[in-house]
């Protein structure tokens, strides 16, 4: 099984490269996930196809602790073209959508896509996951989480890095463009190294039907 994401590079699972026989340079690359580096191996992959995207490209190899996902494909290879996410039907359409009424553009840093989300009045940079269920925001902005919030329970966040300790709080109201969303959870993390600006939004948590991303217009489309 295959994970869309919209994080910068795809990511192969280390023994599904072993399966396939690809060739693994250990300690060959850094992954940054959640504000954490960790080593990790490349791997090149001689054909990928996902709908009409065809591509042969170096990808990072990694323990993927994700039970049956094979491989985490990231915009290294999507934003080759214009697609969207039908979360309802569980599948991707590639090409024109249907027409959606809620859009927000969003920016390119480092490979990543920043969108900005309304929290408690302020407005936030975050790098957008599709593939994550939940919101992670980061302690050195701990001042713009002082309003907005309720409650506190510590936890862990499993990631392509490892493991991340935090802390969970609830969100009185959170906006993205003109839609509006109340009482979300989100994780309180300390990254050693910054990412996304201010966090990472996991589209999966928001309970969108379908989302596009026109890579053409910079913009950001869904469906609730």
């Amino acid at each position: 099984m295959q994970l869309v994401s919209t994080i910068r590079y795809s990511v192969l699972d280390s023994g599904a490269a072993r399966r396939f026989g690809l060739t693994i340079i250990p300690q060959a690359a850094q992954l940054r996930a959640f504000g954490r580096d960790t080593s990790v191996a490349r791997a090149i992959v001689p054909g990928l196809k996902l709908g009409p995207v065809t591509a042969s490209f170096p990808c990072l190899a990694a323990d993927i602790p994700f039970s049956g996902v094979d491989a985490i494909i990231g915009l290294d290879v999507l934003r080759r073209q214009d697609f969207t996410i039908d979360y309802q039907a569980r599948k991707i359409v590639f090409g024109e959508p249907q027409p959606m009424e809620d859009r927000v553009a969003f920016e390119r840093e480092a490979r990543l896509l920043i969108v900005p989300l309304r929290i408690a009045g302020r407005t936030l940079h975050m790098s957008m996951d599709t593939g994550v269920d939940g919101i992670c925001l980061y302690e050195e902005n701990s001042q713009i989480w002082t309003f907005g919030q309720t409650g506190a329970a510590q936890l862990t966040v499993i990631h392509l890095g490892g493991e991340t300790p935090g802390r969970q709080i609830g969100l009185a109201r959170v906006l993205m463009g003109s839609c509006e969303w109340i009482g979300l959870k989100a994780a309180v993390l300390t990254p050693t190294q910054l990412l996304g600006r201010d966090g990472t939004l996991g589209v999966v948590s928001l309970g969108l039907a379908r989302i596009h991303f026109d890579f053409s217009h910079g913009l950001i489309s869904w469906q609730r």
